[in-house]
């Protein structure tokens, strides 16, 4: 009804009686009308038949081919999603999908007891995410009347746990059963462990990587970054594994996906297993002073060699607490500062860049937003 009339006349709609057809309104204007940088295109019978599964679903999880070669970073909104992002919020998620270099650092915080310890922070090359989602909420069930609010940091989700939450939070009802569809994929995921981490056929000299679904996210909105290839294949084993399914559920897909390329690159790339892993020095004190916990690794930029970009086989960095003999209790939180002046520093030779799926908690997200807005 807002275009004028001698646009219409232009593509060749005339009055009839003073009165333009609707029909032929609608055939004349179909794939003419630009509306905020989008080129409108209309079905035949729309709204009186649905889409295939598959047509549904791809502008959400592999949306490549629905953009020009020149567009570097898609993102998708779920129609029922309660906020419309504007374009602040658009830029701010898209500046996340990047972190630059950080060299070593060190930090000291306070135990319960007020006590200092100082911890080295690991060098952490520059990060690019080729794709970008919000973490799964945790709740407790409502039958819990001690205690209230989210799940601990250090409870592990069940697949059937994470299914709940995953239905809770795309507006379903967790409290009854789930559609056969998604039962079957749920059953199958909780079956994978038994046959892949089983230890009685498994050599002794074989590495233990155990298959492990842990990458939980929320889907409503998520962002994409088209320029990488390693992100074109992440995005549609992706949309091949949901596919297979025939459920809404495409954030329990997503969590196999990883799970399973997780075991494969690990395997390929020769990293430390499990029980090695298991024997480094963990500091879950340390949560929150990093968001390394966040960026799950796809494909380091120069692990195809093996080593690193100074011809040295690659390490697995850790970090560690300095011994109380060489900290002085009275020193400032210098680390936090030395951080700050020197971010960006790395390794200069390094051209390439890590590659990662970023799955973002709420917590780090708001954070990072005070920084971005200053």
């Amino acid at each position: 009804r807002k275009v004028p009339e001698k646009s219409l006349r232009q593509v060749g709609i005339k009055e009839k009686d003073g009165v333009i057809d609707v029909a032929q309104r609608l055939a004349a204007l179909n794939g003419r009308i630009l509306h905020k940088g989008w080129v409108l295109i209309w079905l035949p019978d729309a709204m009186s038949t649905s889409l295939p599964n598959d047509a549904t679903h791809l502008p959400k999880m592999s949306p490549g081919r629905l953009f020009a070669p020149s567009a570097r970073r898609v993102m998708f909104v779920d129609q029922n999603f309660t906020v419309t992002p504007n374009s602040e919020d658009v830029l701010f998620l898209a500046s996340e999908m990047h972190r630059k270099a950080l060299p070593e650092r060190t930090f000291v915080k306070k135990d319960e007891e007020g006590k200092k310890h100082k911890y080295k922070l690991p060098d952490e090359p520059e990060r690019e995410a080729v794709i970008l989602f919000n973490k799964l909420k945790q709740r407790k069930p409502k039958d819990d009347a001690k205690q209230d609010g989210p799940v601990p940091k250090d409870e592990k989700l069940s697949v059937y746990e994470a299914v709940k939450y995953m239905v809770f939070e795309v507006g379903g009802d967790p409290t009854q059963s789930d559609p056969k569809p998604l039962k079957q994929q749920r059953e199958f995921y909780e079956r994978v462990p038994t046959f892949v981490n089983r230890d009685d056929l498994r050599s002794i000299y074989e590495p233990v990587h155990r298959y492990e679904m842990r990458h939980w996210v929320r889907s409503r909105w998520v962002l994409h970054d088209l320029s990488s290839e390693e992100g074109r294949q992440l995005r549609c084993e992706w949309y091949e594994e949901h596919l297979r399914w025939g459920n809404d559920l495409d954030q329990l897909s997503f969590a196999h996906v990883m799970a399973r390329r997780e075991v494969e690159r690990k395997f390929a790339r020769d990293k430390p297993d499990d029980h090695a892993r298991a024997a480094m020095p963990k500091h879950p004190e340390l949560d929150g002073m990093s968001d390394a916990a966040e960026w799950h690794q796809i494909l380091r930029a120069d692990e195809a060699e093996g080593v690193d970009s100074d011809g040295n086989p690659l390490a697995f960095k850790t970090m560690e607490k300095v011994p109380e003999h060489l900290f002085d209790p009275e020193e400032e939180e210098e680390g936090e500062k030395a951080a700050e002046t020197e971010e960006g520093g790395g390794n200069e030779k390094e051209k390439r860049v890590d590659l990662f799926a970023r799955i973002m908690s709420d917590k780090v997200m708001l954070l990072s937003r005070k920084v971005w807005s200053k």
